[in-house]
């Protein structure tokens, strides 16, 4: 019984994205204290992760940065320029721990100052000797991502204001939004998109079709998409333009 009701528990997080313990406790009617132990199990087990009360499948595993930032460069430096020409003098912005972020810390080091907050090793570094005010959110490090995650980083942001969100993705679940394979960094996305008053993503075209477990910003939340063309996708372009998101092609003059 005990078994099955685990087995029955990973098929339950395959089709969810998230589940509260204490709901779990209440459909497979045991205790909260059987149902902790059952996790604790799966935990141990590497299937899946525990995180505020509530579980995901633990099914994605970081991929290196510098693997990451390999991937289609050309298309991310686009990207990261296209990106820097949204920036202002004297703004507040949130840049995360993606690769075509960092490739906008890149691009505006040189600038004129501005206030950049950000949970990226990467993109701190980058920014060390410019005269830019930079603040680093402290937290959990994920030495793989080279960032930091955690409750220490959502609870910073969730003090915090900016004018733009730069924002990054693994994956575009076509109609719905963005997603990323890991739960951590997905939860520390959404804290900057509530934390924005413009929130800009920034991902080339071979993130559509490639939709990661953990959804963490739905498309209507967003102000402005810049990435690459992919006629394939036309028809959600469109539609994106209907919900007055503005789109930008990075390789388009």
């Amino acid at each position: 019984m005990v078994e099955q009701r685990r087995k029955d528990i990973l098929q339950r997080l395959s089709r969810e994205e998230y589940t509260k313990v204490s709901d779990l406790a209440a459909i497979y009617g045991v205790s909260q204290v059987t149902m902790r132990k059952d996790i604790a199990e799966l935990v141990e087990q590497g299937l899946i992760i525990r995180y505020h009360g509530k579980v995901s499948l633990a099914t994605a595993v970081p991929i290196p940065f510098s693997q990451r930032q390999d991937a289609n460069f050309i298309k991310k430096q686009q990207i990261a320029k296209r990106a820097a020409e949204l920036i202002s003098t004297g703004d507040s912005i949130m840049l995360d721990s993606g690769t075509t972020t960092m490739m906008i810390a890149e691009q505006i080091a040189d600038g004129d100052p501005i206030n950049v907050i950000t949970n990226s090793l990467s993109v701190a570094n980058c920014l060390d000797k410019s005269n830019h005010m930079v603040t680093f959110l402290g937290g959990m490090l994920l030495s793989k991502s080279k960032c930091t995650v955690g409750p220490v980083t959502e609870g910073e942001i969730s003090a915090l204001e900016c004018d733009k969100v730069f924002i990054g993705c693994t994956g575009v679940r076509d109609s719905v939004g963005l997603t990323t394979g890991m739960v951590l960094e997905a939860m520390v996305k959404k804290a900057m998109i509530s934390a924005g008053k413009e929130v800009i993503a920034v991902f080339d075209d071979s993130k559509f079709g490639h939709a990661g477990v953990n959804l963490f910003a739905e498309f209507k939340q967003l102000h402005t998409i810049i990435t690459t063309r992919s006629p394939q996708h036309a028809a959600l372009f469109d539609e994106l333009r209907k919900m007055g998101i503005k789109i930008i092609f990075a390789d388009e003059n």
